[in-house]
């Protein structure tokens, strides 16, 4: 191995790894992890392209954050970032329709957006009755699930909930509840209906975050979150940093909260694509926040054979 490469591996052989030893059966098997890797910028098409190829083949739902423009240095930034690719309508009516076929009343294709009312008339039962089971199941399946958030546990009860009530509460109360899930909810008292007194800030972006991707794995699978950091080394037109090394550090204890949430997490792998100044640069490198050095530095390494399995891999 030359002198350059000493301590690198080729992208090949960490894909590789990435996919024997984590996606095709620790993370189905309930397994989680995170990972960084520090890619050339000539490779990073060709990495990125790659990954997704890899996650798509093992039928991983995923969450692609790779757009340069995205500001993603916070927690609550990250998590509105991936809440505006969630199709918030789609998974409560999955959730929904989970819950309606848990209790015997799942509704034919032609009545996916039926009422409570509609439905009972299709069963010729009394509305009553499928409301008292479904609130019973909600309740016992979302609400009391004590490992989401509990302004989390509110919100989805409701998207889920209401439209059984009337469709048009999808204009009112649910997308209210969506906009505040996503950043952009104009006043919190647009929510307070639902007993939800304050927005997702950085106090309580991480538990959020967590607890969707929780209840996600649990209904529909494998989640993959890809996030790039490429764009937060680069510079304006006029030579300035496009970020403050205030926010580079904020980015960092960001990269920190998620590695030591790994075990709170299942089925579900977070992978953070960074440019060689993540090493490198010496007013922006990860040295300088000792926290998260600490945790994705190997303690025992070896420059000749590097580890491809670890928390943070140097490709080629």
């Amino acid at each position: 191995m030359s002198e350059e490469g000493q301590g690198r591996l080729e992208p090949d052989l960490w894909l590789r790894c990435l996919e024997e030893d984590y996606l095709r059966s620790f993370i189905p098997e309930g397994g989680a992890t995170v990972k960084l890797a520090v890619v050339p910028k000539d490779s990073y098409s060709w990495v990125r392209k790659a990954l997704l190829e890899k996650l798509n083949q093992y039928s991983f739902h995923i969450f692609d954050l790779t757009e340069e423009c995205l500001k993603l240095h916070s927690v609550e930034q990250l998590w509105f970032a991936l809440a505006q690719r969630v199709d918030w309508e789609t998974f409560a009516k999955d959730l929904r329709f989970n819950i309606l076929q848990k209790i015997g009343y799942p509704p034919r294709l032609d009545l996916q957006d039926c009422t409570l009312e509609q439905l009972a008339e299709f069963y010729q039962i009394e509305a009553r009755e499928i409301k008292l089971e479904f609130q019973r199941e909600i309740k016992r399946g979302i609400f009391l699930d004590y490992s989401l958030a509990l302004d989390f546990r509110k919100a989805i009860v409701r998207l889920v909930y209401e439209p059984l009530q009337s469709p048009g509460t999808l204009e009112g109360l649910c997308s209210a509840i969506q906009e505040w899930l996503k950043g952009t909810l104009s006043s919190i008292s647009r929510v307070r209906e639902a007993a939800i007194f304050r927005k997702i800030d950085r106090t309580n972006a991480r538990e959020i975050l967590l607890s969707f991707l929780r209840l996600f794995t649990r209904r529909s699978g494998l989640v993959a979150v890809l996030v790039s950091l490429l764009h937060y080394y680069e510079r304006t037109p006029s030579g300035r940093p496009n970020f403050t090394s205030r926010q580079i550090l904020e980015l960092y204890e960001t990269l920190r909260e998620f590695i030591d949430a790994e075990s709170e997490l299942e089925k579900t792998v977070l992978i953070f694509l960074a440019p060689p100044e993540f090493i490198e640069s010496e007013r922006l490198s990860y040295h300088r926040y000792r926290a998260l050095q600490t945790r994705i530095e190997n303690e025992v390494s070896s420059l000749q054979k590097p580890n491809p399995c670890t928390a943070m891999v140097q490709l080629l």
